[in-house]
């Protein structure tokens, strides 16, 4: 397998519409009225509260389904990763923040 052509280990999908999302309240201080800041992948949001959190809403109905997925698909891509043959699909985020 070349280095370039791995795949990924989850279910994540490059374009959310509307009715895979949903509206989400603070999860600090339970206030609904966030600002959006951007959004990315169709429907999801980023938003910034008024007590100053920044998280996701709306995000992705049942979001820990993301994260489903063959366990040694995971490992392959791991692997790749922690030997430094393939770059994390995060860290362009990473390396904006």
């Amino acid at each position: 397998m070349a280095v370039s052509d791995y795949e990924r280990g989850g279910t994540q999908r490059a374009y959310y519409g509307p009715d895979d999302v949903e509206s989400v309240p603070c999860p600090y201080c339970g206030a609904s009225d966030a600002t959006e800041l951007a959004q990315e992948y169709g429907s999801i949001g980023i938003v910034r509260c008024r007590c100053g959190l920044m998280y996701t809403s709306p995000r992705p109905r049942e979001p820990e389904r993301n994260y489903w997925g063959d366990r040694e698909t995971y490992h392959r891509e791991a692997k790749l990763v922690f030997e430094g043959r393939k770059g994390h699909h995060r860290d362009p985020n990473y390396l904006e923040e």
